[in-house]
């Protein structure tokens, strides 16, 4: 059953106007959101300046996210829930903006998402055991045992991350 697709035009239906008002009252939504919901994009409405800042707005917003993807393992910690929530926030967030028309037109030359997130995740995860393996090494005032147990909590947390792929 294939229902026909038609390109929406900004207006809103009289009962779609009905909740959209209803939220405006009980959610607090201020009128420039209210407008929001009602616009529409078309790739040719925008300047040479506007898609140069939009394109830099998007490019900041990207490498903020995909900066703290790179610290996966410090900031989003598997054992803490609330961690992994926001962790699939940002990552919900990265997918919707990689799949807006207007992403696609004002950064037409970014990487597949998969693959983006594929690199920073690598990159950070090797970071991460570089600088787990110079703190257990590093000349300290550190007893053998100390070495000993910091390297079998890193191989004991090598092995769980292992035992979840």
């Amino acid at each position: 059953m294939k229902s026909e697709t038609t390109k929406w035009t900004g207006e809103l239906s009289r009962d779609a106007e009905t909740i959209l008002h209803q939220h405006a009252i009980q959610g607090d939504i201020t009128d420039i959101q209210r407008k929001m919901c009602q616009q529409t994009w078309q790739p040719t409405s925008l300047s040479r300046d506007e898609s140069d800042m939009l394109r830099e707005a998007f490019t900041l917003f990207i490498n903020h996210c995909f900066k703290q993807l790179a610290k996966l393992r410090d900031l989003f910690p598997a054992a803490n829930r609330i961690a992994i929530e926001r962790l699939e926030q940002l990552l919900t967030i990265v997918a919707k903006l990689h799949s807006m028309e207007v992403f696609r037109y004002c950064c037409p030359f970014q990487n597949s998402l998969q693959h983006e997130l594929s690199l920073i995740i690598t990159a950070g995860t090797m970071e991460w055991f570089d600088r787990m393996v110079t703190d257990i090494t590093k000349p300290r005032l550190r007893s053998d045992e100390d070495v000993l147990h910091s390297t079998s909590e890193l191989v004991y947390v090598l092995i769980a991350d292992g035992k979840k792929l």
